[in-house]
């Protein structure tokens, strides 16, 4: 298992392996466990937060932690394959679906940019909205 210490608002790749995530910041700790890998590619995991199962898999690439590491914003499917953007509130460890995929993030200012093809496609979503959002709660606790 990789340890991860992460203290910033920085999009990180987090794949191919087992890895708990200590954010400083907030004091959050992750848990991303490797289930395994699709025939075209990343791999996907389980994700636990604070002990708090999160519903679905997990992309194993990238993952960014903002306002203050409250939030973390990552690639997530449901099911096998279908990719979605998802935003977790990390204090109630509820999520948020976006509606469409973004495969990296970054933030300048007080906006979230998500994009793809090294940003050459991209939205933003200014940081307030995102405190905003309706988060569903999780559903299990291990």
């Amino acid at each position: 298992m990789k340890i991860e210490e992460i203290s910033d608002d920085k999009s990180y790749y987090l794949g191919m392996d087992d890895y708990k995530i200590i954010l400083k910041q907030s004091n959050h700790i992750l848990e991303l466990k490797y289930i395994n890998e699709a025939r075209f590619g990343d791999s996907y995991h389980t994700l636990t937060v604070d002990g708090v199962l999160l519903d679905g898999l997990f992309w194993g690439c990238n993952f960014i932690f903002i306002l203050e590491q409250r939030y973390m914003i990552c690639s997530w499917m449901e099911k096998l394959y279908d990719r979605k953007t998802l935003i977790v509130n990390l204090a109630t460890k509820g999520s948020y679906v976006m509606k469409m995929y973004s495969y990296d993030y970054k933030v300048d200012d007080n906006m979230l940019i998500l994009g793809n093809d090294n940003y050459a496609t991209s939205t933003t979503i200014s940081t307030e909205k995102i405190r905003n959002l309706r988060f569903k709660p999780p559903v299990s606790v291990i």
